[in-house]
């Protein structure tokens, strides 16, 4: 088994066809078919199924797959950044993002930065803490850049310590009461916690390390701190809700960077501490090319501003 078996799999897996996968391989059907072949031979079972509409994995495919797809794109990013990059002059970039504003306008100006190059390669995969630490520890992105509550900064500093992944912070952002103008409250220069009481609580659970999106720190319904709650996963729904109806959102949400949203309102609550710190990471051993060290100062001005 060399890399080339897993490579051409994991292609077939993803065309679900061997001519498809053949033809943009730039190989024969003969020789695609060949290699797959002597794939199963040496695994000792069948990795796809022949039907008149394509090939589909085994079970037991599935599970060689799953994992050799892991290892195919490690592959694929050490041939971008060691051997095509080599050959040409190519800007190459490969970041992993929590989704927020700074991302969409980072690309912006890296594209007008390099726009004039012949050679230019973008990657940008915007995912939760979690898979951004996984995806820059596997190698698959470069660098990543994290938001961490402060009450998640221990366990996901340790995380990135542990595998060996340099933590670089950026800047810290502090959480705010988010309602809509039309609120009882949208008028106040400040809140206190206790102002709250009356009103539906939104929460967006997220993952592990990021238990809702941008601080409303909710776990499970407690009517002792929030009578009336309702618990989202999408953006565009919280605002949808902050404009028609009572409801309050505490958190960060760097959608201001861009350009403010007119119909809410943020305002600080005065018996509350809590903030987000932004934070870039790269494996340590990984040395930041120029447009990397670019993009780390792309990264600072905006989050300063947005502060």
């Amino acid at each position: 088994m060399n890399i080339h078996h897993i490579y051409y799999a994991a292609e077939v897996a993803r065309y679900g066809s061997i001519n498809k996968a053949a033809s943009c391989l730039f190989i024969s059907q003969s020789a695609l078919s060949r290699s797959i072949k002597e794939l199963e031979e040496e695994l000792g079972f069948q990795l796809f199924i022949r039907t008149p509409n394509g090939v589909l994995p085994t079970h037991q495919g599935q599970e060689f797959l799953r994992r050799a797809q892991r290892l195919n794109d490690q592959y694929i990013a050490l041939r971008e950044q060691y051997y095509t990059n080599q050959q040409l002059p190519v800007v190459q970039l490969s970041f992993a993002a929590i989704r927020c504003v700074i991302v969409e306008l980072l690309l912006i100006q890296l594209y007008r930065r390099y726009q004039d190059r012949q050679y230019l390669n973008l990657c940008v995969c915007e995912e939760r803490v979690g898979k951004v630490i996984d995806y820059v520890y596997d190698g698959l992105y470069s660098v990543g850049l994290i938001l961490v509550e402060e009450s998640q900064r221990e366990a996901v500093l340790q995380k990135c310590r542990r595998r060996d992944l340099a933590w670089v912070p950026v800047s810290k952002h502090p959480v705010y009461l988010q309602v809509g103008t039309g609120h009882p409250l949208a008028g106040r220069a400040e809140v206190s916690l206790s102002e709250l009481a009356p009103y539906p609580r939104m929460a967006m659970v997220q993952d592990e390390f990021e238990t809702t999106l941008y601080g409303s720190h909710i776990r499970g319904y407690d009517p002792g701190s929030a009578a009336r709650r309702i618990v989202i996963n999408d953006k565009s729904t919280m605002y949808a809700l902050l404009t028609g109806t009572d409801a309050y959102y505490v958190g960060l949400d760097l959608t201001n960077l861009r350009r403010g949203n007119s119909d809410v309102r943020y305002l600080p609550i005065r018996d509350l501490q809590a903030s987000y710190e932004l934070v870039f990471i790269h494996l340590r051993q990984h040395a930041l090319t120029a447009a990397e060290r670019e993009l780390l100062a792309d990264i600072r001005s905006l989050a300063s501003s947005a502060r």
